[in-house]
Protein backbone atom coordinates (compact mmCIF):
# COMPACT_ATOMS: atom_id res chain seq x y z
CA UNK A 1 0.00 0.00 0.00
CA UNK A 2 2.79 2.39 0.92
CA UNK A 3 4.69 1.71 -2.29
CA UNK A 4 1.51 2.22 -4.33
CA UNK A 5 0.90 5.56 -2.61
CA UNK A 6 4.48 6.66 -3.18
CA UNK A 7 4.34 5.86 -6.87
CA UNK A 8 1.02 7.61 -7.33
CA UNK A 9 2.24 10.66 -5.46
CA UNK A 10 5.29 10.92 -7.68
CA UNK A 11 3.20 10.75 -10.88
CA UNK A 12 0.47 13.15 -9.73
CA UNK A 13 1.05 16.86 -9.72
CA UNK A 14 -1.01 17.66 -6.61
CA UNK A 15 -1.83 15.14 -3.86
CA UNK A 16 -3.90 15.28 -0.65
CA UNK A 17 -3.18 12.70 2.07
CA UNK A 18 -5.60 12.07 4.94
CA UNK A 19 -3.22 10.81 7.61
CA UNK A 20 -2.89 11.20 11.41
CA UNK A 21 -0.27 13.46 12.94
CA UNK A 22 2.58 10.98 13.25
CA UNK A 23 6.21 10.86 12.19
CA UNK A 24 5.43 7.87 9.96
CA UNK A 25 2.98 10.03 8.01
CA UNK A 26 5.65 12.69 7.56
CA UNK A 27 8.11 10.14 6.24
CA UNK A 28 5.52 8.74 3.84
CA UNK A 29 4.76 12.14 2.33
CA UNK A 30 8.14 13.88 2.37
CA UNK A 31 10.21 10.98 1.01
CA UNK A 32 8.93 11.33 -2.62
CA UNK A 33 9.70 15.06 -2.51
CA UNK A 34 13.23 14.36 -1.31
CA UNK A 35 13.76 11.87 -4.13
CA UNK A 36 12.91 14.52 -6.74
CA UNK A 37 15.31 17.06 -5.26
CA UNK A 38 18.68 17.88 -6.85
CA UNK A 39 21.28 18.05 -4.08
CA UNK A 40 23.91 19.56 -6.41
CA UNK A 41 22.00 22.86 -6.59
CA UNK A 42 22.12 25.34 -3.73
CA UNK A 43 18.66 26.81 -4.30
CA UNK A 44 15.61 26.30 -2.13
CA UNK A 45 13.61 23.36 -3.49
CA UNK A 46 11.21 22.21 -0.72
CA UNK A 47 8.99 24.23 1.65
CA UNK A 48 7.03 22.50 4.41
CA UNK A 49 4.28 24.62 5.97
CA UNK A 50 3.55 23.45 9.53
CA UNK A 51 0.84 24.47 12.02
CA UNK A 52 3.37 25.48 14.69
CA UNK A 53 7.09 25.77 15.43
CA UNK A 54 7.16 22.45 17.28
CA UNK A 55 6.05 20.55 14.18
CA UNK A 56 8.74 22.35 12.16
CA UNK A 57 11.40 20.99 14.53
CA UNK A 58 9.96 17.49 14.15
CA UNK A 59 10.11 17.79 10.35
CA UNK A 60 13.78 18.77 10.56
CA UNK A 61 14.56 15.78 12.77
CA UNK A 62 12.69 13.37 10.50
CA UNK A 63 14.46 14.55 7.35
CA UNK A 64 17.91 14.52 8.98
CA UNK A 65 17.24 10.98 10.23
CA UNK A 66 16.15 9.52 6.89
CA UNK A 67 17.96 11.73 4.37
CA UNK A 68 20.95 13.07 6.30
CA UNK A 69 23.36 10.81 4.46
CA UNK A 70 22.45 12.53 1.18
CA UNK A 71 23.45 15.94 2.54
CA UNK A 72 19.87 17.25 2.65
CA UNK A 73 19.15 19.71 5.43
CA UNK A 74 15.82 21.20 6.51
CA UNK A 75 16.00 24.50 8.38
CA UNK A 76 13.23 24.79 11.04
CA UNK A 77 11.87 28.34 10.89
CA UNK A 78 10.84 28.76 14.52
CA UNK A 79 11.74 32.47 14.39
CA UNK A 80 12.01 34.61 11.27
CA UNK A 81 14.91 36.70 12.64
CA UNK A 82 17.06 33.70 13.51
CA UNK A 83 16.26 31.92 10.24
CA UNK A 84 17.09 35.02 8.18
CA UNK A 85 20.53 35.24 9.78
CA UNK A 86 21.23 31.55 9.14
CA UNK A 87 20.02 31.76 5.55
CA UNK A 88 22.42 34.66 4.94
CA UNK A 89 25.34 32.50 6.13
CA UNK A 90 24.64 29.37 4.05
CA UNK A 91 22.09 28.15 1.51
CA UNK A 92 19.66 25.36 2.40
CA UNK A 93 17.62 22.98 0.27
CA UNK A 94 14.45 22.95 2.40
CA UNK A 95 12.74 24.99 5.09
CA UNK A 96 9.86 24.15 7.44
CA UNK A 97 7.81 26.51 9.55
CA UNK A 98 4.47 28.25 10.09
CA UNK A 99 2.99 30.22 7.22
CA UNK A 100 3.35 33.57 9.03
CA UNK A 101 7.09 33.10 9.64
CA UNK A 102 7.66 31.97 6.04
CA UNK A 103 5.79 34.99 4.75
CA UNK A 104 8.08 37.23 6.81
CA UNK A 105 11.15 35.63 5.24
CA UNK A 106 9.75 36.19 1.74
CA UNK A 107 9.01 39.85 2.49
CA UNK A 108 12.61 40.30 3.71
CA UNK A 109 13.92 38.56 0.54
CA UNK A 110 15.64 35.99 2.77
CA UNK A 111 14.21 33.13 0.68
CA UNK A 112 13.17 32.98 -2.96
CA UNK A 113 10.73 30.48 -4.43
CA UNK A 114 11.77 30.80 -8.09
CA UNK A 115 13.24 27.27 -8.23
CA UNK A 116 10.91 25.62 -5.72
CA UNK A 117 9.91 22.08 -6.66
CA UNK A 118 7.56 20.94 -3.87
CA UNK A 119 5.46 22.62 -1.19
CA UNK A 120 3.99 20.44 1.58
CA UNK A 121 1.12 21.58 3.81
CA UNK A 122 1.42 19.49 6.98
CA UNK A 123 -1.86 19.59 8.95
CA UNK A 124 -2.26 23.33 8.49
CA UNK A 125 -6.05 22.98 8.58
CA UNK A 126 -5.82 22.91 12.38
CA UNK A 127 -3.96 26.21 12.32
CA UNK A 128 -6.49 27.83 9.98
CA UNK A 129 -9.26 27.20 12.51
CA UNK A 130 -7.28 28.78 15.36
CA UNK A 131 -5.44 31.65 13.61
CA UNK A 132 -7.34 33.50 10.87
CA UNK A 133 -4.19 35.43 9.96
CA UNK A 134 -2.49 32.15 9.01
CA UNK A 135 -4.83 31.66 6.03
CA UNK A 136 -3.94 35.14 4.70
CA UNK A 137 -0.23 34.30 5.07
CA UNK A 138 -0.84 31.02 3.21
CA UNK A 139 -2.55 32.89 0.39
CA UNK A 140 0.46 35.21 0.10
CA UNK A 141 2.80 32.21 0.10
CA UNK A 142 0.94 30.51 -2.77
CA UNK A 143 1.08 33.75 -4.72
CA UNK A 144 4.89 33.44 -4.88
CA UNK A 145 4.95 29.81 -6.06
CA UNK A 146 6.05 28.88 -9.57
CA UNK A 147 3.47 27.07 -11.69
CA UNK A 148 5.63 23.94 -11.96
CA UNK A 149 5.81 23.38 -8.20
CA UNK A 150 4.13 20.23 -6.85
CA UNK A 151 1.56 20.84 -4.10
CA UNK A 152 1.11 18.20 -1.41
CA UNK A 153 -1.21 18.46 1.59
CA UNK A 154 -1.62 16.32 4.73
CA UNK A 155 -4.84 16.55 6.75
CA UNK A 156 -6.28 14.40 9.50
CA UNK A 157 -9.64 14.22 7.79
CA UNK A 158 -11.84 16.14 5.36
CA UNK A 159 -12.87 19.04 7.61
CA UNK A 160 -14.40 22.31 6.31
CA UNK A 161 -11.09 24.10 6.85
CA UNK A 162 -9.24 21.44 4.88
CA UNK A 163 -11.80 21.57 2.07
CA UNK A 164 -11.39 25.36 1.94
CA UNK A 165 -7.65 25.03 1.32
CA UNK A 166 -8.16 22.24 -1.20
CA UNK A 167 -10.69 24.24 -3.21
CA UNK A 168 -8.43 27.30 -3.22
CA UNK A 169 -5.06 25.74 -4.09
CA UNK A 170 -5.38 21.97 -4.74
CA UNK A 171 -8.64 21.66 -6.62
CA UNK A 172 -7.45 18.93 -9.02
CA UNK A 173 -5.43 17.05 -6.39
CA UNK A 174 -5.67 13.31 -6.01
CA UNK A 175 -7.04 12.25 -2.60
CA UNK A 176 -5.39 9.33 -0.85
CA UNK A 177 -6.73 7.78 2.39
CA UNK A 178 -5.25 4.74 4.19
CA UNK A 179 -7.64 1.90 5.10
CA UNK A 180 -7.49 2.48 8.89
CA UNK A 181 -8.43 6.15 8.51
CA UNK A 182 -11.56 5.74 6.39
CA UNK A 183 -14.50 7.88 7.37
CA UNK A 184 -16.60 4.86 8.32
CA UNK A 185 -13.95 3.24 10.50
CA UNK A 186 -14.59 3.44 14.23
CA UNK A 187 -12.62 2.15 17.18
CA UNK A 188 -13.75 -1.27 18.37
CA UNK A 189 -13.89 -0.66 22.13
CA UNK A 190 -14.92 -3.43 24.46
CA UNK A 191 -18.13 -2.77 26.41
CA UNK A 192 -16.25 -3.31 29.69
CA UNK A 193 -13.32 -1.06 28.67
CA UNK A 194 -12.33 1.53 31.27
CA UNK A 195 -12.47 5.25 30.72
CA UNK A 196 -9.40 6.90 29.26
CA UNK A 197 -7.78 9.43 31.58
CA UNK A 198 -5.40 12.05 30.28
CA UNK A 199 -2.68 14.24 31.77
CA UNK A 200 -2.13 17.60 30.08
CA UNK A 201 1.56 18.08 29.26
CA UNK A 202 3.88 19.78 26.81
CA UNK A 203 6.25 17.97 24.49
CA UNK A 204 9.29 18.95 26.56
CA UNK A 205 7.75 17.79 29.86
CA UNK A 206 6.69 14.33 28.66
CA UNK A 207 9.52 12.36 30.43
CA UNK A 208 9.02 14.28 33.69
CA UNK A 209 5.25 13.68 33.54
CA UNK A 210 5.86 9.94 33.08
CA UNK A 211 8.09 9.83 36.15
CA UNK A 212 5.56 11.68 38.32
CA UNK A 213 2.74 9.48 37.02
CA UNK A 214 4.57 6.27 37.93
CA UNK A 215 5.36 7.64 41.40
CA UNK A 216 1.75 8.58 42.15
CA UNK A 217 -0.08 5.61 40.59
CA UNK A 218 2.49 3.00 41.68
CA UNK A 219 0.83 0.25 39.58
CA UNK A 220 1.68 -3.42 40.16
CA UNK A 221 2.39 -3.69 36.43
CA UNK A 222 2.33 -1.16 33.62
CA UNK A 223 2.87 -1.04 29.87
CA UNK A 224 4.23 2.24 28.51
CA UNK A 225 3.11 2.45 24.88
CA UNK A 226 5.21 4.43 22.38
CA UNK A 227 4.92 4.98 18.65
CA UNK A 228 8.45 5.59 17.32
CA UNK A 229 12.08 5.04 18.23
CA UNK A 230 12.65 8.55 19.60
CA UNK A 231 9.81 8.21 22.11
CA UNK A 232 11.00 4.72 23.02
CA UNK A 233 14.47 6.02 23.85
CA UNK A 234 13.04 8.74 26.10
CA UNK A 235 10.71 6.32 27.87
CA UNK A 236 13.46 3.75 28.43
CA UNK A 237 15.76 6.37 29.93
CA UNK A 238 13.02 7.62 32.26
CA UNK A 239 12.10 4.12 33.43
CA UNK A 240 15.72 3.20 34.04
CA UNK A 241 16.23 6.35 36.11
CA UNK A 242 13.53 4.98 38.45
CA UNK A 243 15.36 1.67 38.89
CA UNK A 244 13.57 -0.56 36.34
CA UNK A 245 16.56 -1.96 34.47
CA UNK A 246 15.87 -5.71 34.35
CA UNK A 247 13.87 -7.55 31.72
CA UNK A 248 11.48 -9.07 34.28
CA UNK A 249 10.51 -5.73 35.84
CA UNK A 250 6.76 -4.98 35.99
CA UNK A 251 7.23 -1.74 34.01
CA UNK A 252 7.77 -2.47 30.30
CA UNK A 253 8.00 -0.45 27.08
CA UNK A 254 5.89 -1.60 24.12
CA UNK A 255 4.57 -0.50 20.75
CA UNK A 256 0.91 -0.17 19.82
CA UNK A 257 0.92 -3.39 17.82
CA UNK A 258 2.26 -5.51 20.73
CA UNK A 259 0.92 -4.28 24.07
CA UNK A 260 1.39 -6.89 26.84
CA UNK A 261 -1.29 -7.60 29.44
CA UNK A 262 -0.82 -5.13 32.30
CA UNK A 263 -2.68 -3.55 35.17
CA UNK A 264 -2.15 -0.02 33.79
CA UNK A 265 -1.57 1.15 30.25
CA UNK A 266 0.24 4.49 29.91
CA UNK A 267 -0.01 5.92 26.40
CA UNK A 268 3.28 7.80 26.19
CA UNK A 269 2.33 8.88 22.65
CA UNK A 270 -1.38 9.73 22.56
CA UNK A 271 -3.40 7.65 20.09
CA UNK A 272 -4.31 9.25 16.77
CA UNK A 273 -5.91 6.30 14.94
CA UNK A 274 -8.83 4.02 15.81
CA UNK A 275 -6.60 0.94 15.67
CA UNK A 276 -4.34 2.36 18.38
CA UNK A 277 -7.08 3.02 20.91
CA UNK A 278 -8.56 -0.41 20.12
CA UNK A 279 -5.20 -2.09 20.83
CA UNK A 280 -4.94 -0.32 24.19
CA UNK A 281 -8.41 -1.40 25.32
CA UNK A 282 -8.29 -4.95 23.90
CA UNK A 283 -6.00 -6.30 26.66
CA UNK A 284 -8.51 -5.30 29.37
CA UNK A 285 -6.42 -3.02 31.63
CA UNK A 286 -7.71 -1.63 34.89
CA UNK A 287 -6.89 1.94 33.87
CA UNK A 288 -5.64 3.74 30.77
CA UNK A 289 -3.77 7.06 31.06
CA UNK A 290 -2.65 9.12 28.05
CA UNK A 291 -0.01 11.84 28.11
CA UNK A 292 -1.57 14.40 25.77
CA UNK A 293 -0.45 17.78 24.51
CA UNK A 294 -3.07 20.38 23.52
CA UNK A 295 -2.69 19.23 19.88
CA UNK A 296 -3.32 15.61 20.89
CA UNK A 297 -6.62 16.46 22.57
CA UNK A 298 -8.44 16.88 19.23
CA UNK A 299 -8.06 13.27 17.99
CA UNK A 300 -8.24 11.93 21.56
CA UNK A 301 -11.74 13.34 22.04
CA UNK A 302 -12.77 11.80 18.72
CA UNK A 303 -11.39 8.33 19.51
CA UNK A 304 -12.12 7.80 23.21
CA UNK A 305 -15.67 6.96 24.23
CA UNK A 306 -15.19 8.39 27.74
CA UNK A 307 -12.36 10.86 28.39
CA UNK A 308 -11.62 12.15 31.91
CA UNK A 309 -8.83 14.46 33.16
CA UNK A 310 -6.32 13.22 35.72
CA UNK A 311 -4.69 15.74 38.03
CA UNK A 312 -1.35 14.80 39.51
CA UNK A 313 -0.97 14.95 43.28
CA UNK A 314 1.58 17.76 43.39
CA UNK A 315 -0.57 20.89 42.94
CA UNK A 316 -3.71 19.15 44.27
CA UNK A 317 -2.04 18.12 47.53
CA UNK A 318 -0.81 21.65 48.18
CA UNK A 319 -4.30 23.09 47.61
CA UNK A 320 -5.93 20.46 49.83
CA UNK A 321 -3.37 21.11 52.57
CA UNK A 322 -4.20 24.83 52.59
CA UNK A 323 -7.94 24.07 52.77
CA UNK A 324 -7.41 21.65 55.65
CA UNK A 325 -5.44 24.25 57.59
CA UNK A 326 -8.21 26.80 57.04
CA UNK A 327 -10.84 24.38 58.36
CA UNK A 328 -8.75 23.72 61.47
CA UNK A 329 -8.49 27.44 62.18
CA UNK A 330 -12.25 27.86 61.82
CA UNK A 331 -12.84 24.89 64.14
CA UNK A 332 -10.64 26.48 66.80
CA UNK A 333 -12.61 29.72 66.61
CA UNK A 334 -15.95 27.85 66.85
CA UNK A 335 -14.74 25.80 69.81
CA UNK A 336 -14.08 28.98 71.80
CA UNK A 337 -17.77 29.85 71.86
CA UNK A 338 -20.51 31.32 69.70
CA UNK A 339 -19.54 34.69 68.23
CA UNK A 340 -22.73 36.57 69.10
CA UNK A 341 -21.77 39.95 67.68
CA UNK A 342 -20.70 38.49 64.34
CA UNK A 343 -23.88 36.43 64.10
CA UNK A 344 -26.03 39.49 64.68
CA UNK A 345 -24.04 41.40 62.05
CA UNK A 346 -24.61 38.68 59.44
CA UNK A 347 -28.25 37.95 60.29
CA UNK A 348 -29.73 40.35 57.66
CA UNK A 349 -27.88 38.43 54.92
CA UNK A 350 -29.78 35.24 55.75
CA UNK A 351 -32.84 36.69 54.01
CA UNK A 352 -31.05 36.52 50.65
CA UNK A 353 -28.23 33.97 51.03
CA UNK A 354 -27.63 30.60 52.61
CA UNK A 355 -25.34 30.23 55.60
CA UNK A 356 -22.71 28.29 53.66
CA UNK A 357 -22.63 31.03 51.02
CA UNK A 358 -22.02 33.69 53.67
CA UNK A 359 -19.25 31.57 55.19
CA UNK A 360 -17.64 31.11 51.75
CA UNK A 361 -17.69 34.89 51.21
CA UNK A 362 -16.05 35.37 54.61
CA UNK A 363 -13.35 32.86 53.70
CA UNK A 364 -12.68 34.76 50.47
CA UNK A 365 -12.29 38.00 52.41
CA UNK A 366 -9.91 36.19 54.74
CA UNK A 367 -7.79 35.01 51.80
CA UNK A 368 -7.68 38.52 50.36
CA UNK A 369 -6.62 39.97 53.70
CA UNK A 370 -3.93 37.33 54.13
CA UNK A 371 -2.57 38.03 50.69
CA UNK A 372 -2.50 41.74 51.44
CA UNK A 373 -0.80 41.16 54.79
CA UNK A 374 1.82 38.95 53.16
CA UNK A 375 2.53 41.64 50.55
CA UNK A 376 2.72 44.47 53.14
CA UNK A 377 6.17 43.56 54.57
CA UNK A 378 7.59 43.43 51.09
CA UNK A 379 6.17 46.87 50.29
CA UNK A 380 7.63 48.20 53.54
CA UNK A 381 11.02 46.80 52.60
CA UNK A 382 10.79 48.47 49.21
CA UNK A 383 9.82 51.82 50.78
CA UNK A 384 12.67 51.54 53.30
CA UNK A 385 15.11 50.75 50.51
CA UNK A 386 13.90 53.78 48.52
CA UNK A 387 14.25 56.10 51.51
CA UNK A 388 17.73 54.74 52.26
CA UNK A 389 18.84 55.29 48.68
CA UNK A 390 17.38 58.81 48.70
CA UNK A 391 19.21 59.61 51.96
CA UNK A 392 22.46 58.30 50.54
CA UNK A 393 22.01 60.43 47.42
CA UNK A 394 21.37 63.47 49.64
CA UNK A 395 24.49 62.76 51.66
CA UNK A 396 26.59 62.39 48.53
CA UNK A 397 25.24 65.72 47.28
CA UNK A 398 26.19 67.39 50.60
CA UNK A 399 29.77 66.20 50.30
CA UNK A 400 30.05 67.86 46.90
CA UNK A 401 29.32 71.39 48.19
CA UNK A 402 26.06 71.57 50.03
CA UNK A 403 27.54 70.74 53.45
CA UNK A 404 25.71 72.57 56.26
CA UNK A 405 27.75 75.39 58.04
CA UNK A 406 29.68 74.51 61.14
CA UNK A 407 28.66 75.86 64.51
CA UNK A 408 31.11 78.56 65.65
CA UNK A 409 31.11 81.43 68.05
CA UNK A 410 29.97 84.88 66.95
CA UNK A 411 32.91 87.02 65.87
CA UNK A 412 31.17 90.12 64.70
CA UNK A 413 28.19 91.53 62.90
CA UNK A 414 27.21 90.09 59.54
CA UNK A 415 28.45 91.75 56.39
CA UNK A 416 26.56 94.84 55.44
CA UNK A 417 25.11 95.30 58.91
CA UNK A 418 25.65 98.32 61.25
CA UNK A 419 28.90 98.33 63.20
CA UNK A 420 28.70 98.78 66.96
CA UNK A 421 30.03 102.02 68.46
CA UNK A 422 33.43 101.91 70.16
CA UNK A 423 33.28 102.69 73.81
CA UNK A 424 37.06 102.96 74.31
CA UNK A 425 39.47 105.07 72.27
CA UNK A 426 43.10 104.01 72.07
CA UNK A 427 45.81 106.70 72.30
CA UNK A 428 48.48 106.82 69.62
CA UNK A 429 51.98 106.25 70.82
CA UNK A 430 55.08 106.66 68.68
CA UNK A 431 57.09 103.58 67.87
CA UNK A 432 60.15 103.16 69.97
CA UNK A 433 63.45 103.11 68.04
CA UNK A 434 65.60 100.03 68.00
CA UNK A 435 68.70 99.74 70.14
CA UNK A 436 71.73 101.38 68.61
CA UNK A 437 69.69 103.47 66.20
CA UNK A 438 67.51 106.53 66.13
CA UNK A 439 63.96 107.21 65.25
CA UNK A 440 65.02 108.87 62.00
CA UNK A 441 67.29 106.06 60.87
CA UNK A 442 65.02 105.15 58.00
CA UNK A 443 64.78 108.73 56.75
CA UNK A 444 68.55 109.22 56.97
CA UNK A 445 69.05 106.08 54.92
CA UNK A 446 66.70 107.38 52.26
CA UNK A 447 68.57 110.73 52.19
CA UNK A 448 71.88 109.03 51.68
CA UNK A 449 70.51 107.13 48.73
CA UNK A 450 69.21 110.28 47.07
CA UNK A 451 71.24 111.31 44.10
CA UNK A 452 72.40 107.84 43.28
CA UNK A 453 71.46 106.01 40.13
CA UNK A 454 71.51 106.75 36.40
CA UNK A 455 68.55 109.09 36.46
CA UNK A 456 70.06 111.40 39.09
CA UNK A 457 73.44 111.49 37.42
CA UNK A 458 75.11 109.29 40.00
CA UNK A 459 76.66 105.93 39.45
CA UNK A 460 74.23 103.14 38.70
CA UNK A 461 74.24 99.63 40.14
CA UNK A 462 76.17 98.34 37.13
CA UNK A 463 78.79 101.10 37.44
CA UNK A 464 79.87 100.23 40.96
CA UNK A 465 83.44 98.99 41.27
CA UNK A 466 84.40 99.99 37.70
CA UNK A 467 87.73 101.80 37.17
CA UNK A 468 87.75 105.51 36.54
CA UNK A 469 87.92 106.59 32.95
CA UNK A 470 85.87 108.20 30.23
CA UNK A 471 82.19 108.16 30.80
CA UNK A 472 80.39 105.18 29.49
CA UNK A 473 78.12 105.37 26.50
CA UNK A 474 74.50 105.88 27.50
CA UNK A 475 72.11 103.05 26.87
CA UNK A 476 69.23 103.40 24.36
CA UNK A 477 66.74 103.57 27.18
CA UNK A 478 68.70 106.40 28.79
CA UNK A 479 68.88 108.58 25.66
Amino acid sequence: MEQAERGTASRSQNVVHFLPRTTDALVRVITPALERMDATQSSLQIVVVTPDAETAVIVGDVVSRFAGAQGIEVLPVTSANRAARMLAERPVHAVAGPAIELQTLIQRSAIKLDELRTIVLAWVDDEMAETPAAFAALESLFGELPKTATRVMIARRATPDAEKIIDAHLRTARRMTPPDAEAGAAPQISPAAPSVHYVSISSASRPAALRRLLDELDPPSAAIVVRDAASEADAVQTVRSLGYRRTDDPIRIARYDAIPASHTVILYDAPVMPSEIASATAIGPVQIVALATPRDMIPLHELAESLLPLTLEGPGSAARSRDSQLREELAIVLSQGVATREMLALEPLLDRYDGIEIAAAAVRLLDVERTRSAAAPRQLRLVAADSTSAQSRENRGGERGSRPPREREFRGPPRGGPRPERTERKEWTPRQPREGGSAHAGSDRRERNLGRGPRSGGPGRDDRGRPSGPPRRPRPSER
